[in-house]
């Protein structure tokens, strides 16, 4: 993830997902994203995981049966969908994300 800023490329100081599953099956069903940017506005980093938790709740998901953990958004393949190996902890790709498949037209870049 790159930002644009003035003319200029921004790389983020961090980038890391919290990965909030489902402890039996490894099936993720929330994940809650945090971007640190250099020299930007500094949010508490107290409790990230909490955060996680409390918004897979919202959504309706019953916390008491999920787990979380931390990975670098590097880890995550764009449009694939993963899951979490509950014996390892590995992230796993699980296949592909639905939807339509876009290609470039000749001529653009």
């Amino acid at each position: 993830m790159k930002m644009l800023s003035e003319g200029k490329t921004i790389e983020p100081m961090s980038h890391d997902i919290y990965a909030v599953y489902d402890a039996k099956t490894g099936r993720i069903v929330h994940m809650h994203e945090i971007v640190r940017w250099p020299d930007a506005f500094a949010a508490p980093r107290n409790d990230p995981l909490g955060r996680a938790f409390e918004l897979a709740g919202r959504l309706g998901h019953d916390v008491a049966k999920l787990k979380a953990i931390r990975f670098d958004a590097a880890a995550f393949s764009g449009g694939k969908r993963h899951s979490i190996d509950p014996k390892s902890l590995a992230l796993v790709e699980t296949g592909e994300v639905p939807g339509p498949k876009w290609q470039r037209r000749r001529g653009t870049s």
